[in-house]
């Protein structure tokens, strides 16, 4: 059960665990580099590290304290292109206790299993056997200063909304201000139709006050991360039964070709390279496009894919098939740019190009 007063909040956790976690429970060290703080991050199934990125991309000082990541593979390339201090594999084991204080918390659980119990307003006890309960309870032990849930759009509506209710009265009986909005990558400079849901939370001690980005013309394309003369041989597909398609006017994922023969419209479409690319997802299958730049009709590399996600020069643990898993599971580093940019303080940002805390392994 969790309680809320002015000054703490006190929170009973299914071990019986009676906490106090006071309002100003956070604190930071100093970098051995300038005089910036250091911004500390907690990552909670968070993935291959896109806000490790983001923040290193913005110059932002901060270190990870914790990754929590039941995925060996998924682990295994983290620590290829991050420093970390402790990893930890499953969340429903972990003792909340025993995590170190961070400043950030990343939290990107799936939903899948999500249930609804009892007919009042529920608490943390009521979804318990869930992901998000765990997710949760570290996240009011802990008591950062801020904290970032994302998760795909889909939540609003599951279960006729309930879900997405019971989880913002969950959340708005912390000690957070909370603030919520569905981002499009393609908005925030990618060149990718990435509709996914963020939540923000600011405690309610800080001062400073959070607003999403707003979204800009679309103002990238696939093209661009094509080198033209390029050897792409490995990744042509059967074009011989194409035919011309004309695309609708004012979209940003320009159809120009179909396989009228293939079922599903996803597979069928043809995508010009002049345009951005549908959501990249974990599934095997792969969109099929026609290189504007070399004048072919080809699948998309994994190299590519990662780069229109935000990773470039990255690393990996995996073998094909589990790295696209890997790329399509991942936040758009655009996207969280964009929100860092807004939510962190501005006395986080390194006053020069030093080496963030958290950045690439040697």
């Amino acid at each position: 059960m969790i309680e809320v007063t002015n000054d703490s909040l006190v929170v009973n956790t299914t071990e019986g665990l009676n906490k106090e976690v006071g309002a100003n429970n956070t604190s930071y060290t100093k970098s051995l580099t300038d005089n910036t703080p250091v911004l500390t991050c907690g990552s909670l199934c968070g993935g291959i590290g896109s806000d490790a990125v983001a923040l290193k991309n913005l110059n932002i000082n901060h270190s990870t304290k914790f990754l929590v990541e039941i995925d060996k593979d998924v682990v295994d390339t983290y620590k290829l292109n991050h420093k970390v201090d402790n990893v930890y594999s499953d969340i429903t084991t972990i003792d909340p206790h025993s995590l170190a204080k961070v400043d950030l918390l990343c939290i990107s659980v799936p939903c899948t299993s999500f249930s609804i119990s009892g007919k009042r307003l529920p608490i943390l006890e009521d979804t318990r056997g869930t992901l998000f309960y765990y997710a949760f309870n570290i996240l009011t032990i802990n008591n950062p200063k801020y904290f970032l849930f994302e998760n795909v759009e889909g939540l609003l509506s599951h279960q006729q909304g309930s879900t997405w209710n019971t989880i913002l009265t969950i959340l708005k009986g912390l000690n957070y201000n909370i603030q919520f909005k569905v981002l499009n990558a393609k908005n925030y400079g990618a060149a990718q139709n990435r509709k996914r849901l963020f939540i923000i939370g600011t405690r309610k001690d800080i001062k400073e006050e959070f607003s999403f980005p707003e979204p800009q013309p679309v103002s990238n394309t696939v093209n661009n991360y094509i080198v033209k003369g390029a050897d792409y041989s490995d990744c042509i597909f059967d074009s011989s039964k194409c035919i011309p398609f004309t695309a609708k006017k004012n979209t940003d994922i320009k159809t120009i070709y179909k396989l009228p023969h293939l079922k599903f419209a996803a597979d069928a479409r043809v995508i010009s390279s002049n345009s951005i690319a549908p959501c990249i997802l974990s599934s095997s299958a792969y969109t099929k496009f026609y290189d504007e730049k070399n004048k072919i009709f080809r699948y998309l590399r994994n190299s590519e894919l990662a780069e229109i996600q935000g990773f470039k020069s990255f690393k990996w643990s995996a073998g094909k098939t589990k790295t696209k898993r890997m790329i399509g599971n991942a936040i758009n580093i655009h996207t969280l740019e964009s929100i860092f940019t807004n939510l962190i303080p501005s006395k986080y940002f390194a006053k020069s190009a030093v080496s963030s805390s958290l950045g690439d392994a040697a």
